[in-house]
């Protein structure tokens, strides 16, 4: 048996062997059961808060004095440094640091474990905007004074101006970035909720035994639909802006490790400016993606109600089939047959096409991942810058330029990855969607067939067979119509999930020296003191970052809706036919159902499920009398269609209607 065909191989993904199958599965399992320990002790995250709030301190204590700083022959560090020292001072920035730090702690100590309280509430869902707040300001005006400094220095901006600019400037994107942060991080918890709501309607609808027409409405009106366009273009032009602004911050001040001038720095500049123009078009590309998930939780929704209603009203087609007796109420259900699985067809296309990744999603995935990478190197340069100024060392300017062009190698490398990956992937889903295609294709012409009912029993007889056929379709218990998710998704979210990590921990580092010279370089300049603490902050800060990473982004969660497995249409529980009775025949096994290649299915105007009531059939007047005369003239050799290769003898007419005669 084929790899990819295995018990172990769920996501489509071909492996070089069953073992490194396996030991990938060990090692996933072995990372998210340190993650579930984390969570649930709740230490590293509420230590890393403690961090997080001190750090968020400083920078914001520090931004004040660059924005309020009129003189530019004196520093702003200097100037913060000696107002602290004042009792003034000591008492503003000791208030500042117990507020965020307990703001930070006591946020996040209530979403491990929340209290249901106004005050608890209060605190988680505020905490996320005011740091965004606070970070926003600081991002905006770093990233903006390493743009004008690096105008400067290519003689675009005087000196003078760019001293006049600075503080303006940044300022005002920094509050166009508070008011960005904000709106978006709303719009996106809104989203987020939506899918969980899908999803928790998902879990409930696959849990019911049988559904009725009522009740799939009632689930349809529950259902989150997708961004409006209007929503949609302003999620774009937020996505833009943060890109921006946090790819002038990320990427552009590198410059300032060390001390290059000439062509290289000229070479510095205009591959930051790539960064910060790929970081705009992946942040476009993950808010399309983001929407994408939204989408895909609707057509799960939609297809698992359309699979639900067709295997119970197969069910009931195949109880009044029993009969010989011909009811009303069995051509209202025929018709409500056809329409469902047209909603069924329907919700399974859109599915299959919102989940192939063509070469432009492809590309966009690499870079992505590649500007994830970059920027994991770019956080141990800056680490490396803080640990070599404490030492008193100049930051070597080839390590900075060798640095920058292996982000370059990143971005090539990731996007010819994912472009290779994207192509297999499509190799293999054009096989398995012709030949899902070509089930659904036989499927549909059994379910037309159904459409017109008889009277004769042998007939009926015939065609309960055709009803277990169409319901073994739709069962699909052998994954035939399963949409697998590409294995750019996988390789995507496996590596941003372990980059987010080392990121973590490289920025811990860097965030140790501000975090002394906050706490006790301002009182103590003994270099000994100042090395002992930043290294012990460095230590603890790295480590609980990580931790705080793997615990983040490894922890088990439910209705966990952020990767894009949700892309696999649920697997449905086989629907027990064993309510029917004794006398009815065996489901064909060894082949699909033999429909003349000559029938036509009768005009029938069947409305999209489930906005539009469903039309009654019109019955004759008396029932109808199989006639022994043909109504069908074909010839012999055009007969029938095998769909299956079928052994030399075995070929029978036992589901060949009476109405057929040759």
């Amino acid at each position: 048996m084929p790899l990819n065909e295995g018990p172990s191989d769920v996501t489509g993904c071909k492996f070089s062997s069953q073992e490194s199958a396996c030991a990938r599965n060990s090692a996933k399992s072995k990372i998210e059961r340190l993650a579930d320990e984390l969570n649930q002790h709740r230490g590293v995250p509420i230590l890393q808060a403690g961090l997080d709030g001190l750090n968020i301190s400083y920078t914001t204590f520090k931004y004040f004095f660059d924005a309020l700083n009129t003189d530019a022959t004196t520093s702003s560090s200097d100037t913060m440094h000696s107002w602290m020292l004042t009792p003034v001072g000591l008492a503003v920035a000791a208030l500042e640091s117990v507020f965020l730090i307990a703001f930070s702690m006591l946020a996040n100590y209530h979403t491990q474990q929340p209290v249901q309280n106004l005050f608890n509430k209060y605190l988680i869902q505020s905490w996320p905007y005011f740091r965004d707040s606070l970070k926003g300001l600081k991002n905006s005006y770093k990233g903006i004074s390493s743009l004008l400094m690096a105008s400067s220095f290519l003689g675009a901006l005087s000196v003078q101006d760019l001293n006049l600019m600075l503080v303006p400037v940044a300022v005002a994107l920094g509050g166009v970035t508070i008011l960005n942060r904000i709106w978006y991080r709303r719009m996106k918890n809104q989203r987020k909720e939506k899918q969980e709501e899908n999803a928790r309607l998902l879990k409930e609808i696959l849990a019911r035994k049988t559904l009725t027409e009522q009740e799939a409405a009632e689930f349809d009106r529950r259902k989150k639909k997708a961004q409006e366009k209007t929503e949609c273009g302003k999620a774009f032009g937020s996505a833009v802006l943060a890109g921006f602004t946090d790819g002038l911050y990320l990427y552009i001040g590198v410059y300032t490790l060390a001390s290059i001038t000439g062509p290289l720095f000229i070479a510095i500049c205009v591959l930051s400016a790539v960064y910060v123009l790929t970081s705009i078009v992946t942040r476009i590309y993950e808010e399309y993606d983001y929407q994408n998930k939204l989408k895909t939780s609707q057509l799960k929704v939609e297809l698992a109600l359309s699979m639900q209603l067709l295997k119970t009203q197969l069910q009931e087609l195949d109880g009044l089939l029993a009969t010989s007796s011909w009811s009303v109420e069995e051509d209202q259900l025929r018709a409500n047959i056809v329409k469902n699985w047209e909603q069924f067809t329907t919700s399974r296309q859109k599915l299959e096409k919102l989940s192939t990744i063509f070469n432009t999603a492809a590309l966009l995935g690499g870079l992505k991942n590649g500007l994830n990478a970059y920027g994991v190197l770019a956080s141990l340069l800056f680490a490396v810058g803080a640990v070599l100024l404490l030492a008193s060392v100049a930051f070597p300017p080839a390590f900075l330029m060798t640095a920058i062009f292996i982000g370059v190698a990143y971005l090539i490398g990731f996007s010819i990855h994912s472009l290779v990956a994207s192509y297999y992937y499509r190799r293999e889903q054009r096989e398995l969607c012709r030949s899902a295609d070509e089930l659904l294709k036989q499927s549909k012409v059994k379910v037309d067939y159904l459409q017109v009912a008889s009277v004769n029993p042998e007939v009926r007889r015939k065609e309960r067979e055709l009803v277990q056929l169409v319901h073994k379709t739709v069962e699909d218990k052998d994954k035939k119509l399963v949409v697998k998710p590409s294995p750019h998704y996988i390789f995507e979210e496996w590596v941003g999930k372990w980059l987010e990590v080392f990121r973590s921990f490289f920025t811990g580092v860097k965030q140790s020296t501000k975090s002394e010279y906050f706490t006790i370089g301002t009182f103590c300049q003994e270099v000994i003191v100042t090395i002992i603490v930043t290294a012990a902050l460095g230590i603890v800060s790295a480590i609980s970052g990580a931790l705080r990473a793997i615990a983040k982004n490894f922890g088990r969660k439910d209705n966990d809706v952020s990767d894009h497995s949700a892309l696999v249409p649920p697997p449905l529980s086989a629907l027990d036919l064993s309510s029917t009775p004794p006398s009815s025949p065996e489901p064909v096994q060894s082949t699909e159902a033999l429909v003349p290649e000559g029938f036509t299915p009768p005009p029938l105007a069947v409305p999209a499920y489930p906005n539009a009531a469903t039309p009654e059939v019109p019955r004759p007047a008396s029932p109808r009398v199989v006639s022994s005369t043909p109504q069908v003239s074909v010839s012999k050799s055009s007969l029938f269609k095998v769909v299956r290769t079928i052994p030399a003898g075995s070929i029978t007419q036992d589901l060949i209607p009476d109405r057929y005669t040759f």
